[in-house]
């Protein structure tokens, strides 16, 4: 389920434990209110977690399709809910649908005892 949190400190998201993202899956993270609101999620694809804006280039709409379900019914790509733009794992390309070409925004992230943490863009205002 997506989360709604609120953990900001010192320009850092705490997103969630890192053993609470399973191999292939997602957590979503929702981080301020419209207009600032900041929309994350994190995935672990072949072992690493990364980390990117929920926002598809194409329309600013949340890539899940139901909470937390990132990928397609392969396991393979991510996909987007509303029209089914697919995008690698690994870097974010769209590689079909109405934005190919372009990519997802992806955050920095670091794990230490916190679990996932998101560094902020210091020229974004915080959520």
């Amino acid at each position: 389920m997506t989360a709604t949190a609120d953990s900001t400190r010192a320009g850092r998201l705490r997103l969630c434990p890192a053993d609470e993202v399973p191999e292939g899956g997602g957590r979503g993270f929702v981080f301020g209110r419209m207009p600032e609101e900041l929309r994350v999620f994190v995935i672990r694809w072949q072992g690493r977690l990364l980390a990117y804006e929920n926002a598809c280039p194409h329309a600013g709409v949340s890539l899940d399709w139901t909470p937390d379900r990132f990928f397609d019914r392969n396991g393979e790509l991510l996909i987007c809910a509303l029209h089914g733009a697919r995008f690698r794992p690994e870097d974010g390309l769209c590689v079909a649908g109405p934005c190919r070409g372009l990519k997802l925004t992806a955050l920095a992230i670091e794990l230490n005892d916190e679990g996932v943490v998101h560094a902020l863009d210091p020229g974004r205002p915080s959520p």
